[in-house]
């Protein structure tokens, strides 16, 4: 009759056990939440910026095969080569600088291109997320310095 009893035993986690695993679960959520999301920020923003980056090669392109900048042409160009559909393209009244505006997860972004130098930057909600001057100047030989005593 014992051995009934000891074998008859149901085994499981009682409440408290339940509660407490739930507790340091949500602690650990609560923790990593905000580094996900700051993660899935800059992975958005990466995406907008490498999309902004292919528009300005398609910009090149573009400009190589055309001899010139014709913004029926660059709109076709990006949506026949990127499939991105709904791009803006906008000139200011000097027709520099470029700027195409285009929609990343649904985000909207603009690519300002500065036909004199050729630099572009990534823009988003006017604030500039991308520059291609910053990493050319890097990139650039220093000047020598002068001797010394002449």
């Amino acid at each position: 009759m014992k051995k009934k009893l000891i074998n008859n035993k149901k085994k499981g986690f009682s409440i408290i056990e339940i509660l407490v695993a739930m507790a340091i679960t949500l602690i650990l959520l609560s923790i990593m939440a905000p580094k996900y999301m700051a993660y899935r920020d800059k992975a958005k923003e990466l995406k907008a910026v490498d999309l902004g980056r292919k528009i300005y090669s398609v910009y090149l392109d573009s400009f190589m095969n055309e001899g010139g900048y014709d913004a029926a042409v660059l709109k076709v160009d990006i949506n026949t080569m990127l499939g991105i559909a709904g791009t803006d393209i906008t000139l200011s009244d000097n027709d520099d600088p470029v700027t195409i505006e285009y929609p990343c997860d649904g985000e909207e972004y603009s690519v300002e291109i500065n036909k004199a130098n050729g630099n572009f930057e990534v823009k988003h909600d006017s604030n500039e997320i991308y520059s291609s001057n910053q990493y050319s100047k890097a990139s650039e030989p220093s000047e020598p310095d002068a001797p010394a005593g002449d």
